[in-house]
């Protein structure tokens, strides 16, 4: 379509207008496109930390998960609750790999992504900090956090909980 388009904050594309391009480019090929967002939301217990610090570490240390391709870079998994599981998780990860220098940052503490933007930036400083000293750029960070949910409509369900990913490049 043609015409005068007034200005605006968000960015519009006709479809005639929207070119040939690349493949999509991937963390975790089939899985993890670069600039994604992603939520994986499941049970208490269904296995969701265990599966994402699984993947995470695999990025991290460049190595295939499942058979699946990965783009090698640091991951920062944000442990707003449970940051001891994780970290014995990892430290399992490595003695099985037997890796090392990988580039894989827990940070831990009490987060709050609610109440206003404080941590938020924190947290954007820590991750541009990690990138320096490790020499990586941010490619799958990961938010371990409590998510209220009622599974199928039944309280007595009690709480979810929610892994949130973030792919980037």
């Amino acid at each position: 379509m043609q015409g005068a388009t007034k200005p605006s904050r968000f960015k519009l594309s006709w479809s005639d207008d929207i070119a040939d391009e690349a493949p999509k480019e991937t963390i975790i090929k089939g899985i993890f496109g670069v600039n994604e967002f992603t939520t994986v939301i499941g049970q208490p217990g269904a296995g969701k930390s265990v599966i994402i610090t699984n993947m995470a570490a695999h990025v991290a240390a460049g190595m295939e998960w499942h058979g699946r391709r990965v783009k090698q870079g640091l991951v920062v998994y944000v442990a707003a609750e449970r940051r001891e599981v994780t970290e014995r998780r990892l430290l399992a990860f490595r003695k099985r790999h037997v890796v090392t220098d990988v580039p894989l940052l827990v940070l831990g503490g009490h987060i709050n992504l609610v109440r206003d933007m404080a941590d938020a930036r924190d947290i954007a400083t820590a991750i541009r900090a990690a990138e320096i000293e490790s020499g990586h750029k941010l490619c799958m960070g990961d938010y371990r956090h409590p998510h209220p949910h009622v599974w199928r409509g039944r309280p007595e369900h009690g709480q979810g909980h929610g892994q949130v990913c973030l792919v980037m490049r």
